[in-house]
């Protein structure tokens, strides 16, 4: 699945980030957004820590349970920093600024569903792919 792109949607079906390539193993975790002078947006499956060693930039990080209910949320995290969520199942990563603050509230439900399932679905029936086998993070 690496390389896959997911969008997020909350719990009232509004989609708040999109285009976000999925990154599920261990190198392509492990690389993320080091090194990278591109802006764009990756969800680690698994993952609870997250370095920024080797960024440019700042980052949002957000760190959600098996169930995508935010369990942390991190603002601004600056390159050569560590940042860790002992609860967190998978982790999302945005260049600073690119999604606002009040969609990542910490108890807040996320859902990661596959870029190119058409909207009007998500609007209708946010929750549909809960139990999909294309759904990122991880099942219980």
């Amino acid at each position: 699945m690496s390389g896959t792109r997911v969008r997020v949607v909350n719990g009232s079906g509004e989609c708040i980030a999109w285009n976000i390539r999925a990154a599920d193993t261990f190198f392509s975790r492990l690389a993320g957004l080091a090194w990278s002078v591109k802006r764009q947006a990756f969800v680690l499956t698994p993952c609870r820590a997250v370095h920024t060693f080797g960024t440019f930039y700042s980052l949002d990080i957000v760190f959600l349970d098996r169930d995508g209910v935010i369990r942390r949320s991190c603002f601004g995290v600056r390159p050569f920093r560590c940042v860790i969520c002992r609860n967190a199942i998978t982790t999302l990563e945005f260049p600073e600024g690119t999604v606002r603050e009040e969609f990542l509230a910490v108890g807040e439900r996320l859902l990661l569903l596959p870029d190119d399932q058409p909207p009007e679905m998500t609007k209708r029936n946010p929750f549909f792919w809960r139990n999909s086998p294309h759904r990122v993070t991880m099942s219980p």
